[in-house]
């Protein structure tokens, strides 16, 4: 083979496999449902990571200058979320190796407007320094990898049904056409909502009246005015 063609054909691979977006490999570490916990060993790190998924490996300009925008949009985040969800102590072991270290990240930083200065070689040392360096920051990554992913995982679980349940009809419209929820896509309602679910499970059963429209009785007349947020609750007023 020429050197030509040669050239020609790792032109073309490399242009095949540039890191898709919507494959970042932050993806790789969310589970999709279960315990959140995750080896975080060195080895099952590497076997997350791929040329399609991981700016490192094909362009490390890139994936330098996505990781200083990402900790520098979220540094603020974190600290807003202590102390009321979030250990002080545990955000500031994080943050405090990072503070000596604001022009290192805004220059890379590609997406930082409000910084015109090129990274220099120099930025990249302190910045991996840090990075790689400190045992104790190293620590704290993957505790804070493992408590976030049982945060997020507890949170969109419960996030998803409780904004279907508030909204029957887009429920409705975004749920594909099967016999199984044929009545409620017809009828994009609460009850038919809350009988798609229960009947999804197992067939009909009747249960006892009570605090909310999970409990309401089968045979109940649906009040036609009731918007698709709003619940029954247990004094018999209808609340949002």
């Amino acid at each position: 083979m020429s050197q030509g063609s040669s050239g020609s054909s790792f032109s073309s691979t490399s242009s095949s496999q540039k890191t898709s977006y919507n494959k970042h490999f932050p993806r790789s570490f969310l589970l999709n449902n279960g315990e959140a916990m995750q080896d975080v060993s060195e080895e099952k790190v590497l076997s997350r990571l791929h040329d399609f998924n991981c700016e490192w490996l094909q362009q490390p300009n890139i994936a330098l200058s996505e990781m200083a925008q990402t900790l520098k949009e979220n540094f603020p985040l974190l600290v807003a979320q202590t102390p009321g969800v979030l250990d002080p102590d545990f955000v500031e072991s994080i943050l405090q190796h990072f503070q000596p270290l604001s022009g290192a990240l805004s220059r890379p930083d590609k997406k930082d407007k409000m910084n015109s200065e090129p990274a220099t070689r120099e930025d990249v040392v302190a910045v991996m320094k840090t990075i790689t360096g400190q045992p104790e920051l190293e620590e704290r990554i993957r505790e804070g990898l493992n408590a976030a992913g049982a945060l997020f995982m507890t949170c969109v679980h419960l996030l998803v049904p409780l904004t279907l349940m508030r909204n029957p009809q887009d429920f409705a419209a975004k749920a594909r056409r099967t016999l199984a929820n044929q009545s409620f896509k017809e009828d994009p309602s609460p009850r038919r909502m809350r009988d798609f679910v229960l009947d999804s499970v197992t067939k009909r059963r009747r249960p006892v009246p009570g605090a909310s429209m999970w409990d309401a009785a089968e045979d109940e007349q649906e009040d036609s005015q009731l918007e698709p947020a709003i619940w029954p609750c247990s004094s018999g007023q209808r609340v949002p």
